[in-house]
């Protein structure tokens, strides 16, 4: 799966004329949807509430109610966020050079691994970072996803226990993405040189936000409550409380909701148009 921005199911190319036959009512403002592991652009897409029987997406709406122009991101999640982030600069920045007028504002919102590839491309971008108004991250573990960390330790028991070593070796052939997920990892600094299956070692550097940005995040927990013990234990089933609000600026809590729900909610679509609508 090679990078790039998909319009109508196909990979969009960043040329002028690619981009007007698209987009030929591009605005000033871009918004650009990250998805998270195991997906692809269709992640985001939800029955129509205005027409149930076609779809919509948060940038579809995003871009009626506040004339964003919006961009659905592929990406192999099985590498690096590292350098899933590197080439999403690399593509925002070549957007931004073919766009038919300035480009004034860009919004990212990344749910789960997105989050992760969003704030990474922020890290090394360089002038199309200037133009980032916002990042939103849905149900991003920032601090690392438990279930990660769960099978991490699994495999390296079970590699320890010559009976069950072939099954360790197998669980530890993951993607180095999935690994990534681990502590979230957002440089090559983290990994270059590195054993990935170093035991529950956190390696990762501090990656500081961008000061010009705002910043926000949603997270998500099956209870009702983020106090309930199950709710701080396992969060929205894959990414804990603590681990989806280590972002500065607002946020949003959901009770009741799991971690792909987020994806399709009312609430998460109306706290995007308050955050996002402040550029309006």
């Amino acid at each position: 799966i090679e990078m790039a921005f998909y319009h109508a199911g196909r990979p969009l190319p960043l040329t002028p004329a690619a981009l007007r036959r698209a987009h030929p009512n591009a605005t000033p403002k871009i918004c650009v949807l990250v998805h998270g592991l195991a997906c692809n652009e269709r992640t985001w897409l939800f029955p129509d509430p205005d027409a149930p029987a076609q779809e919509t997406s948060y940038g579809a709406l995003l871009q009626r109610d506040l004339g964003y122009t919006p961009f659905a991101l592929r990406y192999n999640t099985g590498r690096h966020i590292s350098d899933n982030g590197r080439e999403l600069s690399d593509l925002l920045e070549a957007l931004v050079e073919q766009w038919p007028q300035p480009v004034e504002s860009i919004s990212l919102v990344g749910h789960s691994m997105g989050g992760l590839v969003a704030r990474s491309a922020c890290h090394v971008g360089d002038a199309w970072t200037e133009q980032v108004r916002a990042v939103v991250s849905l149900g991003t573990p920032h601090r690392g996803a438990p279930l990660e960390k769960a099978v991490h330790v699994l495999d390296s028991v079970m590699r320890a226990v010559p009976e069950v070593a072939p099954i360790g070796r197998i669980l530890a052939n993951r993607s180095v993405g999935v690994k990534d997920l681990r502590f979230g990892s957002l440089v090559e600094s983290d990994w270059q040189g590195r054993d990935v299956d170093e035991f529950l070692r956190n390696r990762c550097e501090e990656v500081p936000f961008l000061p010009h940005v705002r910043y926000y995040w949603v997270a998500a927990t099956l209870t009702r409550s983020p106090e309930h013990p199950m709710g701080r234990l396992i969060g929205d089933g894959m990414v804990r409380l603590p681990s989806a609000t280590a972002v500065q600026g607002e946020g949003l809590h959901l009770g009741e909701l799991c971690h792909l729900e987020l994806l399709n909610d009312d609430a998460v679509f109306e706290a995007l148009r308050e955050w996002l609508g402040l550029d309006h």
